[in-house]
Formats: C-alpha cells, structure tokens, sequence
C-alpha cells in the first residue's frame, strides 16, 4: 500500500492496547453519531490519525469524532473532527484493525487542540493547517 501522508505522524503512548478502549479512555475515539467507543488513537499527523480498532471499518465512509485528551488543551479534554477512513487492515495480533483517517472537516478551536497536542507529543513542528 502506497504512503499517501502529507505529514509526519506522532505515536500515542496508548495507540496499540485495544484491551483499554471505553468512552473514557485517555485518546479514545467516540463515534458522535452512536455515542459508542470506535478505538484508540494510535497516532496522529496535522492532517489525519490512525485508529486501533476491534471491528474493521468501511474505506471512504466519514465520521464525526470525539477525541479525549490527557490533559486540557484551550479549556477543554477533546477534540471534535469529522475524518474520511482512507483504508482498514488488520492488525497484527489478528482481534484488532487500523484504521487511517484523513480529517475532513474541523473548528479553528478544535485545530489549535491538535496543534497543542502535536507539540505536546514532541512534534517539534505543529500542524499549520489542514
């Protein structure tokens, strides 16, 4: 599979155990649509992110997310974002997927949350634009 990522992707901490996904995890993903956990942020680019999932996900459907964060980032714990899943494979451990996002749509408040959290995840050059 072709690399198609415009910029550089930073690994969470958290990305890869599948066992911790819930509504209140540290970089857990909520679908806004179903208010159910989706998975865990495994990592995160200016332009898009990578999910760990239990369950494959559609290539070209869109979602709105909820992302929690660590820490507050401009007063508040998630970031919101509607993102394209770009593709989906299995992981290694044979119960997971990955799955990558392309951001489609996001609030110039909810942007500079994910400049601060590149900078805080020792991306040495925040996110621009998107």
């Amino acid at each position: 599979m072709e690399d198609r990522r415009e910029s550089e992707r930073v690994p969470t901490a958290f990305g890869s155990q599948t066992s911790k996904l819930s509504l209140d995890g540290v970089f857990g993903i909520v679908d806004l649509e179903s208010d159910r956990p989706l998975g865990l942020m495994a990592n995160i680019a200016a332009d898009g992110l990578q999910l760990t999932t239990w369950k494959p996900i559609e290539p070209q459907s869109i979602y709105s997310f909820r992302l929690r964060l660590p820490e507050p980032i401009l007063g508040s714990i998630f970031i919101v974002l509607d993102a394209e899943c770009i593709y989906c494979k299995q992981g290694n451990d044979q119960r997971s997927y990955l799955a990558g996002f392309k951001i489609y749509s996001i609030t110039p408040s909810n942007l500079k949350r994910v400049q601060g959290l590149l900078k805080s995840l020792g991306k040495t050059e925040a996110a621009s634009s998107i």
